[in-house]
């Protein structure tokens, strides 16, 4: 495919928790609109409706950057490459370019997983491996286990939530962190000071977070079946916030807002 690994595109476009016609429909306006980067998951449920509107889009596997995520119930031996290669034919690609565990394992050793992670290298059927929702402690583990090739950690990140801890942690193992939530449910754009912003800019409060997410060496991930919010918040890759305006924003994680964090799968977060 024609990706490398430092060129994993900053904005994504996400699908949870779309499904069926409204799934295909979306990603087929994403594609249309110029989104390169299609983020999903066996857990979405929407795999099938992804490839089919990659298919009708008419570009070349080659020219979209498709990230998908491994259920935890399928983190075994029998089931593990099985269902990646289940996710690669609806998908239709021979393998994606970016696989993440969805969910650290919170009753069974880390390690026999990052083994059924890594031999997704080895059969072909993906070309990064990444991690999601992991911690400071349990990225430290999969970046020293794999010797530099995590590429991802894909975790609830957006100006409502302090997660400098985390981000200095992935720099500092030359992991590159990736968004999701990135307007907390639309709670971000509600905020006066984004919106002021926006107005100077003249963008979408949308765009504005999406900025001053990317501008942190993060990949900001968004999801919207509204083709003009969609088309606004790519407006997010053309503009370039100043110190200040970052500044204004980043005091707002203050407020620590977590709204993603499900019991039986959520680990004891950093703060």
């Amino acid at each position: 495919m024609g990706f490398k690994k430092i060129d994993i595109p900053n904005l994504a476009f996400g699908t949870f928790p779309l499904k069926g016609d409204s799934a295909k429909n979306a990603v087929f306006t994403a594609l249309e609109l110029g989104y390169r980067h299609i983020d999903t998951a066996q857990m979405y449920e929407n795999e099938l409706e992804v490839g089919k509107a990659i298919k009708a889009s008419g570009l070349s596997t080659d020219k979209i950057f498709l990230t998908t995520k491994i259920l935890p119930e399928n983190y075994t031996l029998d089931r593990f490459i099985d269902s990646l290669k289940k996710s690669c034919d609806e998908l239709q690609v021979d393998k994606v370019n970016l696989l993440l565990l969805h969910w650290p394992p919170l009753d069974k050793p880390l390690e026999p997983i990052l083994d059924l992670l890594g031999s997704s290298l080895t059969y072909g059927l993906t070309e990064r491996i990444g991690v999601s929702n992991f911690t400071s402690s349990l990225m430290e583990i999969a970046a020293r286990y794999f010797d530099n090739q995590i590429a991802v950690n894909q975790v609830e990140f957006h100006p409502l939530l302090d997660q400098s801890k985390l981000l200095q942690k992935a720099s500092s193992l030359n992991i590159k962190l990736m968004s999701f939530c990135s307007l907390a449910r639309g709670k971000v754009v509600m905020e006066p000071v984004i919106k002021i912003i926006a107005e100077k800019y003249a963008v979408s409060p949308g765009a504005v977070a999406l900025s001053w997410i990317m501008q942190q060496n993060v990949v900001a991930t968004v999801m919207s079946s509204n083709r003009d919010r969609a088309r606004n918040n790519m407006d997010s890759v053309r503009i370039h916030l100043n110190n200040n305006d970052m500044q204004l924003i980043t005091e707002l994680t203050q407020k620590h807002l977590r709204l993603v964090s499900p019991p039986g799968l959520a680990p004891e977060w950093d703060e």
